[in-house]
Order: structure tokens, then sequence, then C-alpha cells
């Protein structure tokens, strides 16, 4: 009997040890990152609400697919007022361009409870409150 269960407890040692091996080698979806998103945004060169597909490491602001400049930052939505918004910029001198602040506040309401555009509809110009563009 000793001999029966020492047989066992090895085959079942094996066992383990091809599954650890197999599922440590083997690719995982989950461990894959998107490399491309789509985002809701609004161009403050040409005032208007855009839809951006570009690669994750692109840095802010984007290029504008309508005008062309590089002057597209994500469109946020006040929870609070409702209001669509890009979020005063923040100017650096070490920066090419205006930062986003750390913590978006609306320009209507002063509200911080405010979140990324998510819908699929397209917001009207005049509906946006957009900050100064710098030429």
């Amino acid at each position: 009997m000793d001999r029966r269960n020492l047989a066992l407890g090895a085959a079942a040692g094996v066992l383990i040890l091809i599954a650890i091996v197999y599922y440590a080698t083997r690719p995982s979806a989950r461990a894959q990152l998107p490399t491309d998103i789509k985002a809701n945004c609004a161009c403050l060169a040409c005032r208007q609400h855009i839809r951006i597909a570009t690669k994750v490491a692109m840095p802010l602001p984007y290029e504008c697919p309508e005008c062309g400049e590089r002057a597209a930052y994500p469109l946020f939505v006040c929870r609070d007022c409702g209001k669509y918004f890009v979020p005063n910029l923040e100017r650096h001198e070490e920066e090419e361009f205006p930062t986003m602040p750390f913590t978006p506040t609306c320009p209507a309401c002063g509200n911080t409870k405010v979140g990324g555009y998510t819908g699929s509809e397209m917001i009207p110009s005049e509906e946006l409150l957009l900050p100064e563009w710098p030429q």
C-alpha cells in the first residue's frame, strides 16, 4: 500500500508541476494592454466636438481630424450642472502645449464631480464650455 500511495503522490506532483509550467508560460489575454483608444474630445482651435482614434501613448493635445491643429483635449461633463467642457488648462514653461489640471473642475459651477464624456451624441459647439486656445 505504501508503494501505491508513493506512486500516486509522485504522479500528482508531476501533473501539478506540468500545470504550473503550462499556465506560467502561456500568453494571457488579460496581460495585454490596449494600444488604441477612442475618445470624445473638443478641439480648442476649431471649437467643436470631435471623436479621436489614436494610440494610448500619444500625448495631449491630440491632432484634430477636422482642422489639423494639435489642439484637441478630452471632453468632460459635470455631474452637477450637466455642462460639457474642457477644463481650464495649465501653462508650464517646460511644456510645449498647455496641460490638463490634475483635478478638473467645471468652469460653470466649480464642481469637481466631473467625468469624461462617453456618450455617442455629438454635442453642438454652442453647448461646449472651452478655454481659449493660445495661437
